[in-house]
């Protein structure tokens, strides 16, 4: 910790998702769609720049749906002891989206995949298309390696009753590509 200041701090530029998933509070909330004034999000950066805190551009949120993610990235990374994490259902995350995200410098990306097959990834986030979510992801992993982007990423699965028997196959699968 710098200067009393926290490691990390969580802005949530925008409220909304791309996903129903119905484990996640802000589901049921009724929350309105709405965008975080850039003024504010400046003011929160630079109150806090210098200062080698981790910024997460998220919180109950899908963060690829504010379309000024990589603008606000820029912005956080004029500092350069700033990290910037960011977790995404990666329904979003088209090719655009991963050129986008490998030219911000993204420091970490953490991507929420309950499930093995598009049944059981309907029951934990409906919404979202399996099978292109998996594609999107390999064609990112190898996009990473081309690229030789240090970008860390992560794919994680919240222990649900009806994820348990694929997470074997899960954490085999997914350590082939990142």
């Amino acid at each position: 910790m710098s200067r009393g200041l926290p490691n990390f701090i969580q802005i949530e530029t925008n409220i909304f998702c791309n996903a129903r998933c119905p484990f996640c509070p802000g589901e049921h909330l009724n929350r309105q769609p709405q965008v975080m004034a850039e003024t504010v999000f400046k003011k929160i950066v630079d109150d806090t720049r210098g200062a080698a805190i981790g910024y997460r551009p998220f919180l109950q949120n899908e963060p690829l749906t504010d379309k000024r993610l990589p603008e606000l990235i820029a912005y956080i990374k004029q500092d350069p002891t700033a990290a910037v994490e960011l977790n995404s259902n990666g329904g979003l995350l088209d090719e655009t989206w991963a050129e986008k995200l490998i030219e911000s410098r993204v420091d970490c990306i953490r991507f929420s995949i309950d499930g093995m097959d598009q049944p059981t990834y309907d029951r934990a986030r409906p919404g979202i298309n399996y099978d292109l979510l998996r594609k999107r992801l390999i064609h990112f992993s190898k996009r990473l390696r081309e690229t030789k982007s240090p970008m860390q990423i992560m794919v994680r699965m919240i222990d649900l009753d009806i994820n348990q028997s694929q997470q074997k196959e899960y954490i085999r699968f997914w350590s082939e590509y990142f």
